[in-house]
């Protein structure tokens, strides 16, 4: 299967020495693919037992190549923020709306977010008052209906980032789930909200 060296996130390799350093050294691997090498492990197997070994091994490594991809696309992220074209959108309401128009080309979204989706209705079977709002554990009661006054009930929940989620996959947006772990990554949580993306051009603001 033919593999596309700018989808290529990186190439591990593992064996025993001094086996890995003759492949490394002996100019087995395409210029292109050989400077994506993040690691060249000792392993002791040959087999696909060796494959999870490797990978195992490897698990720092893999770290730093999430934390830099990270790093490149909130980057992005900032300096779209700041420029003339403005292709960037935070806050819950602006990237919704962003979604809902297919103008979002990446969804940032922060590990830490913990919020709810939940839809609510009127308990009153005569009122056809509903709607949906974003809630975390410390939210306000519910309050009563804004039509008849009645009471109100929640009748469906979900995690924001899957409902977000799902809107980016039916416009075809990327989903990028960052972590707070670096500087970039907290900024998003603490700064934007944990919410944010990157546009395939700009919309009006609501």
């Amino acid at each position: 299967m033919a593999v596309d060296a700018d989808d290529l996130q990186g190439i591990l390799i593992g064996g025993p020495s001094p086996t890995k350093e003759e492949f490394m050294e002996g100019g087995f691997l395409h210029h292109e693919l050989q400077h994506k090498v993040i690691g060249a492990l000792d392993v002791s197997y040959t087999d696909e037992s060796g494959l999870f070994e490797l990978v195992d091994a490897a698990q720092d490594k893999l770290l730093d190549l999430e934390l830099t991809q990270y790093k490149v696309i909130m980057r992005r992220f900032m300096k779209e923020l700041v420029s003339d074209k403005g292709l960037a959108a935070y806050g819950e309401a602006e990237v919704r709306h962003n979604l809902k128009l297919g103008a979002v080309e990446t969804l940032l979204l922060s590990e830490d977010l913990r919020k709810t989706r939940t839809k609510i209705e009127c308990t009153n079977r005569s009122c056809d008052f509903s709607e949906s709002q974003t809630r975390t554990s410390s939210s306000a009661p519910l309050g009563s209906c804004l039509k008849c006054g009645s009471s109100l009930a929640v009748v469906g929940e979900e995690d924001i980032v899957s409902d977000l989620s799902k809107l980016a996959d039916k416009s075809g947006a990327e989903v990028k789930i960052i972590s707070t772990e670096f500087e970039e990554g907290a900024q998003l949580f603490k700064a934007f909200g944990g919410i944010a993306a990157i546009l395939r051009y700009k919309t009006s603001h609501i």
